[in-house]
């Protein structure tokens, strides 16, 4: 792919993200690989979330949903090959573990997506996170677009400002 198709591509996921409607699924299960080259940003990391912003209720099929400035603090594992990354997110306060993978690009910019579940499947979250390294590759930081449906027909959003330190 080239760079112009890559930065097309990324331009139509963008769109798809800030236009959607409450009747729109983000497919994070096909994210590209991007460009980049080595495995430089494999490693383990502290993860820190914040959310920063919900249009959520308090509970969704009997789960405690997270507020604004709720934290949540894990340990992500990081694994590049290329232009693939994938993210293991230890179990950590607030959130089960889960994984993400998708791509990162050759300036340092990413995008992963996961879904994870609590209560079996009664709540679903399905995550879109886009990020950049910092500092190099001993760093990230970003946003995370959440959204949240539910057996009892909760369907809202949260968005989660995240930093990454490499231990």
């Amino acid at each position: 792919m080239t760079r112009m198709n890559t930065l097309a591509a990324l331009a139509a996921m963008a769109l798809v993200v800030t236009s959607c409607g409450k009747d729109v699924i983000i497919d994070v299960d096909s994210l590209p690989a991007g460009n980049a080259a080595g495995v430089a940003a494999s490693g383990t990391f502290d993860f820190n979330e914040v959310i920063s912003s919900s249009d959520c209720p308090a509970t969704a099929a009997g789960v405690t949903l997270p507020v604004e400035t709720d934290t949540w603090t894990s340990t992500a594992t990081l694994l590049q090959d290329e232009g693939y990354l994938k993210m293991d997110l230890a179990g950590g306060s607030g959130r089960p573990g889960f994984a993400m993978d998708g791509g990162i690009f050759w300036h340092g910019n990413f995008r992963l997506g996961g879904t994870y579940y609590y209560s079996g499947s009664s709540v679903t979250f399905i995550n879109l996170m886009d990020g950049r390294f910092t500092e190099g590759v001993d760093g990230f930081e970003g946003t995370t677009t959440i959204r949240v449906q539910a057996t009892d027909s909760t369907d809202c959003e949260l968005t989660v400002e995240f930093t990454g330190t490499r231990r």
